[in-house]
C-alpha cells in the first residue's frame, strides 16, 4: 500500500483540529472481550476523561474492535481498528468548531 502525502496531511490537520480544544484526556480500558481462542479478535470496552482547554470536563464510553491476521503468538498484523462512540453536542462543553 502507498502512502498518499494529501491524505496524510489531511488526518494529521483532523487530528490537530479533532484533539487541539483539549488540555488532556485519560483512557482508561475497562473490559476485554473475544470470540476466538488466538485473540484475533477483540472487543474492547474504556472510557475517556476529558479536560477541555477552558475548563469543562466530560466522560464518556466508547467501544474498540481490533482484527488481527497471522500467527497472534508471534507477530499479529493489525487488519481492523473500528471505534464506536456517543457523539455529543459540542455546545455541552462549552466550545465550536
Amino acid at each position: 500500500m502507498t502512502l498518499n502525502l494529501s491524505n496524510a496531511l489531511e488526518i494529521l490537520q483532523a487530528r490537530v483540529n479533532s484533539w487541539g480544544h483539549m488540555e488532556s484526556r485519560k483512557h482508561t480500558l475497562l473490559r476485554v472481550y473475544t470470540s476466538k481462542n488466538d485473540f484475533s479478535d477483540l472487543l474492547l470496552i474504556a472510557t475517556m476523561d476529558a479536560k477541555f482547554k477552558n475548563g469543562n470536563e466530560a466522560t464518556g464510553e466508547f467501544t474498540i474492535r481490533v482484527t488481527f491476521e497471522g500467527d497472534t503468538s508471534v507477530d499479529p498484523k493489525g487488519s481492523l481498528y473500528l471505534i464506536y462512540a456517543v457523539s455529543y453536542s459540542t455546545s455541552a462543553f462549552g466550545i465550536s468548531f
